[in-house]
C-alpha cells in the first residue's frame, strides 16, 4: 500500500487560522472548511484519516503578506519534519519580486530544488506557477477563476512512490 499524502492544504497562524479558513472555503464556491486552519487539526485530523504527509501552503493577499506567510510556513515545516512539505507565495505586485524568491531559497521552500511552485492569488484568480531557479523563468503556470474552476489539474503521480489526494478525495 501506498503512503497518502494529501497534497492541497492551507495552514494559518492560530489568530486568524479560523477566519482564514472560512475565506478560502468562500473562494471554493463555499465549501465548508472541515478545519480550523491550524496545523495542529490537521496533523491531527490527518492522522485519523491515514495521512503520512501533508503539502501545505498559505495565499498572500497583500504583497506585504509574503514574507511573513513564507516564514511561518517555513517554521511550520521545521517543527514537523517528515509530516510537511511547504509551498512558498509570492505575490504579483511585490514590489521586490526577485528578493521574495530569495528569501523563499533561504526558507528552504524551493521543492526540488530546480523549480519552485508558487501558489497565488490574483483578484479572484486562483494562480499556480512553476518557475525554473537558474533563470526565474515561469516553467507553467495554471490560473482557475471562479466561473471555471476546473480540478483536473490534480494528479497521481506513477512515478512517484505516493498516491496524491485533495479536496478530501482520492485522485484517480
Amino acid at each position: 500500500m501506498y503512503p497518502i499524502i494529501d497534497a492541497h492544504c492551507h495552514i494559518y497562524p492560530e489568530a486568524i487560522a479560523r477566519k482564514a479558513a472560512n475565506a478560502t472555503g468562500r473562494f471554493y464556491d463555499g465549501l465548508p472548511s472541515t478545519c480550523d486552519g491550524t496545523v495542529d487539526t490537521l496533523l491531527r485530523e490527518g492522522e485519523q484519516c491515514g495521512i503520512a504527509h501533508f503539502l501545505v501552503q498559505s495565499v498572500a493577499t497583500k504583497p506585504e503578506q509574503v514574507r511573513s506567510i513564507n516564514e511561518f510556513i517555513a517554521r511550520e515545516v521545521a517543527a514537523y519534519p517528515g509530516k510537511l512539505t511547504g509551498f512558498g507565495t509570492l505575490h504579483p505586485d511585490s514590489p521586490d519580486i526577485e528578493g521574495d524568491v530569495n528569501h523563499l531559497l533561504e526558507l528552504g521552500l524551493s521543492g526540488d530544488g530546480e523549480r519552485l511552485l508558487v501558489h497565488t492569488r490574483e483578484e479572484d484568480t486562483y494562480v499556480l506557477t512553476v518557475v525554473d531557479l537558474e533563470d526565474l523563468s515561469t516553467v507553467q503556470r495554471l490560473e482557475i477563476t471562479p466561473d471555471e474552476k476546473d480540478w483536473s489539474w490534480c494528479y497521481v503521480f506513477p512515478e512517484e512512490d505516493y498516491l496524491a489526494i485533495t479536496m478530501g478525495e482520492q485522485v484517480a
